[in-house]
């Protein structure tokens, strides 16, 4: 738990000092983060809302990782033509996303 608060803390000097432009709303979140996980007691039903937690994280992970690896093998068995037509398409979305994005 040591590390997690370090981790925040620096988080929190990092994006205030201004080095990590465009996350300062982050802020605000980390402080509340840290607060919420070490300012109460640790009681046997946080315990097991946190182990709960963690268990639906592995789970979403899990799936999320399964996905990426399927998408991987459909991406490595295209055809190159096909390949052509989703790389366009992807560069497509990512300059629409960047025109969109603040």
């Amino acid at each position: 738990m040591i590390w997690l608060t370090f981790l925040i803390n620096y988080l929190a000097i990092e994006i205030n000092s201004g080095e990590i432009m465009g996350f300062e709303e982050v802020t605000s979140v980390l402080s509340a983060l840290k607060e919420a996980l070490f300012s109460v007691p640790i009681n046997v039903s946080s315990i097991f809302a946190w182990a709960g937690v963690i268990l639906i994280m592995l789970v979403v992970s899990y799936y999320i990782v399964m996905g990426m690896v399927k998408a991987a093998k459909i991406i490595l068995n295209m055809k190159a033509s096909y390949f052509g037509i989703f790389t366009l398409v992807l560069g497509i979305m990512f300059l629409a996303i960047a025109l969109l994005a603040p």
